[in-house]
């Protein structure tokens, strides 16, 4: 069974690490444990701990913006092609709906990162722009919920 929690401060190094295995550290910027840390203090910013039959296996970093939007800014699974990212994406939806009546989140993700997008069009993601990041493609989706 698929479970969020709000992350223990005690998990961010263990975040830090899972952003520098191979198969996520391309995908993303990572973050050190002490950016990390200093996200962690920023009232805005909540972490959120994947569990999957109570091992942790991933971690969310949302963002809220404003009484309705989330912006969904790191989504980290290292249980990869097994569906463990879609079903974390769909209890996001359910926390971010239940616990800060938010009714949009958004995210960016890199043109290449297709394994991402792939998961992100599957349950719902649209779209709505995209941008430039150090010679890289951003492509921006956002879901109504």
């Amino acid at each position: 069974m698929l479970e969020l929690d709000v992350s223990k401060l005690e998990q961010l190094r263990k975040f830090s690490e899972m952003e520098k295995k191979e198969d996520t550290a391309r995908f993303i910027i990572p973050t050190t444990f002490k950016q990390h840390m200093c996200f962690q203090a920023d009232e805005a910013l909540t972490y959120l701990s994947i569990y999957d039959d109570g091992a942790l296996v991933g971690f969310f970093m949302i963002r809220t913006e404003n009484s309705e939007s989330v912006e969904l800014r790191r989504m980290v699974v290292f249980k990869k092609g097994i569906g463990v990212g879609q079903r974390s994406l769909y209890a996001l939806e359910k926390y971010c709906e239940t616990h800060l009546a938010c009714k949009r989140i958004w995210l960016d993700v890199f043109s290449y990162n297709t394994r991402a997008r792939h998961i992100y069009e599957k349950t719902g993601y649209e779209k709505f722009k995209t941008a430039n990041y150090s010679q890289r493609t951003l492509i921006f989706m956002e879901k109504y919920i």
